[in-house]
């Protein structure tokens, strides 16, 4: 086995590639070829006649790959605030192995790219100010994201004091009793809509009986 890691592999030649700016075709005398970017060239730089090992080969793939799962990551994170766990899934979707993710990963984590707390206080907010969710149903939306309890606790402790469980109910009901009336059917059904949103009986009950409810 040792013998196969000195195999080596020449360069025939580095071809810029016509449509995809800042990438290169590397051709081996072998007949492999393969992509590698610019920035991962001027790192790691090559020449037309260079001998690689095996070894050395398979480490600079390594390294375009990870180049590449980094280039994803911060295209991800342009669109909007995403959490670790999320960007991890998606990429592990794209068929990348988690050996080479979470690397890359850690390093962004260091500069500051991926930011869970941010993210959380984000999708939070959202979920409870545009949605109307009460505290059980954003924790099921956030199950994916492995956020650490306490610190999604801590958001949704805040939040929840802008925006009090008991207003939200109290709106829901107002806005659905307007279109659809104030009897015992739609009662229940107001309290099947409320359960669903995540919200608690405690919460549900007392904006329950400030109204008149009809046959």
């Amino acid at each position: 086995m040792g013998r196969l890691w000195k195999l080596t592999h020449k360069i025939q030649s580095i071809v810029p590639q016509k449509k995809r700016k800042n990438r290169f075709t590397v051709t081996l005398e072998s007949g492999d070829v393969f992509g590698i970017s610019g920035d991962v060239l001027i790192s790691n730089p090559l020449e037309g006649g260079q001998t690689l090992t095996k070894k050395a080969l398979k480490h600079l793939k390594r390294i375009e790959t990870r180049q590449q799962i980094k280039i994803r990551i911060l295209r991800l994170l342009s669109y909007r605030q995403r959490s670790r766990a999320e960007v991890l899934t998606l990429l592990k979707r794209k068929g990348y192995i988690e050996d080479d993710i979470v690397p890359v990963l850690d390093k962004l984590d260091s500069k500051g790219y991926m930011d869970d707390k941010a993210f959380a206080k984000m999708y939070a907010s959202y979920l409870i100010k545009k949605k109307s969710l009460g505290r059980m149903a954003v924790k099921h939306k956030f199950s994916q994201h492995q956020i650490p309890h306490d610190l999604l606790n801590s958001i949704l402790d805040e939040l929840y004091v802008t925006y009090p469980p008991e207003k939200m109910v109290q709106q829901i009901m107002d806005k659905r009793i307007s279109v659809r009336g104030n009897s015992l059917k739609e009662m229940k059904k107001l309290v099947n809509l409320l359960k669903r949103k995540g919200f608690r009986w405690q919460d549900i009950e007392p904006i329950l009986n400030t109204v008149k409810w009809g046959p």
